[in-house]
This record gives structure tokens, sequence and C-alpha cells, in this order.
């Protein structure tokens, strides 16, 4: 109860170029940079085939994945098996936009980590 805590100010982890230089100095990862473009590189591979995914869909129902839903719920294209593809199709760009944000990580890191 006696005890107070001692706050760093949030400046001191501002996310500048000078500022993640130091920190990495100070705190060096635990992973080679080589390790890190394997897996930006492997993520560049499953952005791919995601996005093959979708094209496939796009060219098939002639659209996004907004208007194929809007299809299938003024009844334009049969129920079943359209909700089951409509979901893999949502899954594929759900995953593209998850990776972009690893990817968009892994560049920084790499960025800054040479």
């Amino acid at each position: 109860m006696g005890e107070e805590q001692v706050k760093e100010p949030r400046a001191s982890y501002a996310a500048t170029a000078g500022g993640a230089a130091d920190i990495l100095q100070r705190y060096p990862l635990p992973v080679s940079a080589d390790r890190l473009r394997d897996s930006a590189s492997n993520v560049e591979q499953q952005i791919a085939a995601y996005s093959s995914i979708v094209r496939r869909f796009e060219e098939r129902y002639g659209g996004t994945l907004e208007t194929f839903e809007h299809q299938i719920v003024q009844g334009d294209v049969p129920e079943h098996p359209a909700w089951e593809e409509a979901l893999e199709w949502g899954v594929a760009l759900d995953e593209i936009e998850r990776l972009r944000i690893i990817q968009k990580a892994l560049q920084w890191i790499l960025n800054f980590s040479q």
C-alpha cells in the first residue's frame, strides 16, 4: 500500500526510427533476419494462394462477395451451395487482410533490424 509505482513516460516508447533502433539494440530479436525473411516469403505465398481463391470466385460469380451475398438474399442464386461458397470466399478475404497486417509487421521489423 505504501509503495509507489514508477511509470515511464509513453514518449520513451515512441515508434520512431531512432527509438526502434534503440529498442532493438537493447532487446535484440530472438529470431534471425533470415528467419524473418523466410516468414515474410511464406506470408507472400499465402496471400497469393488466398488471392487466387478470391479471383476464382469473382470470375465464377462476376463480382464481389458483397454482390454475391446480395444475390443470395434476393434469391437470384440457389441458397445451397451458395452460402458455403460465400463463407469460403469471406474466409479468404479475411485471411488476406490478416496476412497483410503480418506482412507489414515483418517488413517493419526487417527494416529496423538491419
